[in-house]
């Protein structure tokens, strides 16, 4: 098999002992409402060229760009503390993590590295080299602790631009069919490769009969994941955000607006999103699944082994490959379902990983599909306050 024996008693360890508490995928995408009503203030307002320079510190400014970026079902755990003039401490809020179907916290981890990358290209803009270190005290294991993630130091610098940087706002996860009738070429996938920092550690796919396979174990863990695992279902239910109301007072997270409410099959609640014998479940599987059988083209990231540095440079260039794939006029979705880490899974993830040629120690850490989707709207952000700690 492929995950080593260590990891695997691991998994089973903890098996019996997480607790649901965690945030699920995002619904399809409905796009933002029209003239909404957002009594607590607007969920949105994060995604604005206002927002990027409205703070005095440059140190807030860089925040204001990190928080934009791609994490797990949208958790958004990030806590700064600032120090001094030039000190920025990342820790983990604590609060939301996926408890059942992120038992070791790697997709937070991976989230943590899209947010840093966001992070040192905003100070490098601005004129400020980023000096960071990364677990300071070190990796925290089994799960993320209160020890810091990185600690970033800022210098004066002549500004460097990295032109990704451009495309922060237009980044959104698409969930949409892609267009079968517009082909990604070889020559884009390899732009986007070259964008990364580890471009050896990213690997790419036009190849059809292993998109098929890609397309096939990533459905079939979809249904493990939210079918046949009682407590990775409930997972996604317990905290999805419904109605324009509920995303105001927690910007975070799953959320269906009042927009998708009223074009809905049929009521969203609790109960018909956990239910998948439900009329609204079986929508969005269907709905789901059409997405998926439209990846013609992939990449993965891959990692040499599985450790904390591995998971967040993963995210590092996964933030920046989605950016290049923005600036080329292409769209992307991760697929975690097979790369996720609890138990029922494990078989799923081996099947990916050998169907991928990636074999232990080294793990995939991201993989998703890349094509030409319909326009969507971003996910709500906390506010960069919010994210604060003294």
């Amino acid at each position: 098999m492929l995950v080593d024996p260590q990891r695997r008693l691991f998994l089973r360890s903890i098996a019996g002992v997480t607790t649901v508490m965690a945030i699920g995928p995002l619904s399809p995408s409905a796009g933002r409402a029209a003239s909404p009503v957002f009594p607590l203030g607007d969920p949105w307002a994060a995604w604005s060229p206002e927002a990027l320079r409205h703070h005095h510190d440059p140190r807030l400014r860089g925040i204001a760009h990190a928080i934009l970026a791609p994490n797990p079902q949208n958790l958004q755990p990030w806590v700064c503390e600032l120090h001094g003039d030039n000190y920025i401490i990342l820790r983990n809020g604590g609060e939301r993590r996926l408890a059942a179907s992120d038992m070791p916290d790697r997709q937070l981890t991976v989230g943590f590295g899209t947010f840093s990358e966001l992070l040192i290209m905003a100070a490098e803009a601005e004129g400020y080299a980023v000096e960071m270190g990364l677990f300071p005290e070190g990796e925290p294991w089994p799960v993320l602790d209160h020890r810091p993630i990185a600690i970033f130091t800022l210098h004066r610098q002549t500004p460097r631009r990295d032109p990704l940087l451009d495309h922060i706002l237009e980044r959104h996860t698409n969930r949409t069919p892609f267009d079968l009738a517009r082909s990604v070429s070889i020559q884009q996938l390899t732009a986007i490769r070259k964008a990364t920092r580890k471009p050896e550690r990213v690997h790419l796919n036009l190849e059809p009969g292993l998109a098929t396979k890609i397309q096939d174990i990533t459905m079939r863990a979809w249904d493990v994941w939210m079918i046949s695992s009682p407590s990775t279902r409930l997972e996604v239910a317990r905290v999805t955000h419904i109605g324009n109301t509920a995303i105001a007072a927690a910007p975070y997270g799953p959320y269906v607006s009042d927009t998708a409410l009223k074009k809905a099959a049929g009521p969203i609640t609790f109960e018909t999103l956990s239910d998948p014998n439900s009329v609204q479940f079986k929508v969005n599987r269907t709905a789901y699944r059409r997405a998926i059988q439209t990846g013609l083209a992939h990449l993965w990231i891959v990692a040499p082994q599985f450790d904390r540095k591995g998971m967040f440079d993963a995210g590092r260039d996964w933030v920046r490959a989605h950016l290049q794939a923005i600036a080329l006029g292409l769209d992307m979705e991760p697929h975690s379902q097979a790369l996720q880490d609890f138990p029922e899974i494990v078989p799923y993830v081996d099947e990916m990983h050998n169907a991928l040629g990636v074999s232990a120690p080294a793990r995939i850490h991201m993989l998703g599909r890349i094509g030409y989707g319909s326009a969507v709207g971003p996910a709500p952000r906390l506010p960069v306050e919010a994210h604060l700690q003294s």
